[in-house]
């Protein structure tokens, strides 16, 4: 037997947030191409929940608004183009993974927001849940749907809405039914199931549906066993 022995970096102590922080911005400095518009919100979250460089989240927030589509009588109203160098909106599952972050940052950190980027912020989630809502997915469609419930009830929340909180709700309860019936059918472990995972931890978390918590704790229960 052969032992190969190195120490990492989480032996040696905890990481550096701040080095962290400097190397994800520099391709959002330099405006690579590949910039996802997701990078930009959990960057922004990054700088909140480490209370530091305000000025780069206002910068990424407002970068991440540059890039969702804002024209009303477009199909993908409220999407997202999901790198920097696309030309308009390919994928519509962008909105969904740019919410789940934006709408983090607001529930736990908005306070450490300047006041231009809250404000750009609450806009892009206004525009955000039409993108949401116009995203038509289905149940067997597992980790994009659940993340559209998700992002319904956050939302809900984040602007004190109630419509979206019942259309979540609901469509919760339509996913637990579907798989109830039909077991989870997407696959992909390391991947997608942890996207559910993520999904339904956000919803046991922070719903104010005491059903929607005790659905989305089923459903964690449930993905863990399978």
């Amino acid at each position: 037997v052969v032992l190969i022995c190195a120490t990492p970096a989480s032996v040696t102590g905890a990481p550096d947030p701040v080095a962290q922080l400097e190397r994800s911005w520099q391709p959002i400095k330099q405006r690579v191409p590949h910039l996802a518009a997701r990078a930009l919100f959990a960057y922004a979250y990054d700088c909140a929940a480490a209370n530091r460089f305000p000025d780069r989240a206002e910068e990424a927030i407002v970068l991440a608004a540059s890039m969702q589509d804002r024209r009303p009588d477009s199909p993908t109203y409220g999407n997202f183009r999901w790198h920097w160098g696309d030309e308009g909106v390919e994928d519509l599952n962008a909105v969904q993974f740019c919410m789940q972050r934006a709408t983090l940052l607001w529930r736990l950190h908005r306070d450490r927001l300047t006041p231009k980027a809250r404000a750009e912020l609450e806009r892009t989630l206004r525009l955000a849940l039409e993108g949401v809502r116009r995203h038509a997915v289905r149940e067997g469609y597992t980790n994009i749907y659940l993340m559209k419930c998700a992002n319904l009830l956050a939302l809900a929340d984040c602007l004190n809405d109630p419509g979206p909180a019942a259309e979540g709700a609901t469509a919760l309860r339509a996913w637990r039914d579907y798989t109830r019936a039909n077991g989870i059918t997407e696959y992909l472990s390391p991947t997608y199931l942890g996207i559910d995972l993520d999904s339904l931890g956000l919803i046991a978390r922070f719903a104010r549906n005491p059903e929607s918590r005790a659905i989305a704790e089923s459903g964690i229960r449930l993905i863990w066993a399978d």
